[in-house]
Order: C-alpha cells, then structure tokens, then sequence
C-alpha cells in the first residue's frame, strides 16, 4: 500500500526500499552485537496540470521525512534547516524525486510493530505515507 495525496494537481507518493526491518534475534552473542540497517525513502511528486509548478518553501528544503513509532518520533530528515525561502519549480507532467536514507545503528532498540514513514513535500504542505515493518528473524 502506498498512500498518495493529490492536491493543486500535484501527485506526492512515498515508497521505501524495503518494507520491512528483521531483526535477528537467533541464540549467538551475549549481549547481541548490533545490527545496522539502512532504509531509504523516495517522495516522488509529479505536477499533473498543463502549466509548471512554481512553489516557494518558507525554508532550504523543500521535502521533510520522518518515521513515526505510535506518537514517538524515531527520525526525521533534514535536521539542520535554514530559515531562507527556497523556490521550487516542477515541469507540467514531470515527476521530481527527493531521498532520504534513515541510518538505524541497531535495529535491536526498535519497538516489532509497524512504523509509518512520512514525507511533506514543503511548498504545498502535501504529505504522504508508508508502512515499515519491524518483524523479529528466528
């Protein structure tokens, strides 16, 4: 499932490279030694009218990512921002892409529930979501 949402005919989706996160928790090592894991999402936003989009964000970047665990934030992507507007521009029926890899040093800490990974794309205030799960490997 890949929740989309359309507004001002802008088309903004939200895929991750992996829709879910195994955790090997096999007998082996005491304590566990850590398990990295990398996910990366892509917020595609396609403009679906005739003319370009123009669009301003009120800061640098015009996306925003974040995994969400219940109401605890578990990352957010960009975390340094500067506060100067940025102008966007997407060609009539063109799609722009924006990448944000979430670096997880242990997935060990993570709580095995479904996580949701969301992406605003900036200037329209246009959010999308995706699924993640966490599933323990035995």
């Amino acid at each position: 499932m890949q929740p989309s949402a359309t507004l001002n005919l802008l088309r903004v989706e939200l895929k991750a490279d992996k829709d879910v996160i195994w955790v090997n928790v096999m007998p082996g090592t005491h304590p566990p030694s850590a398990q990295a894991f990398e996910v990366t999402f892509t917020l595609t936003v396609t403009d679906e009218y005739k003319t370009d989009y123009k669009g301003v964000s009120p800061d640098s970047p015009v996306y925003k990512f974040w995994v969400m665990a219940g109401p605890v934030k578990l990352w957010e992507e960009p975390v340094n921002v500067a506060h100067h507007p940025t102008e966007v521009k997407i060609p009539a029926g063109k799609p722009a892409e924006y990448q944000a890899t979430w670096k997880i040093p242990d997935v060990h800490k993570l709580p095995v529930r479904t996580l949701l990974g969301f992406a605003e794309f900036v200037p329209s205030s246009q959010v999308a979501q995706f699924p993640v799960e966490v599933k323990l490997a035995r």
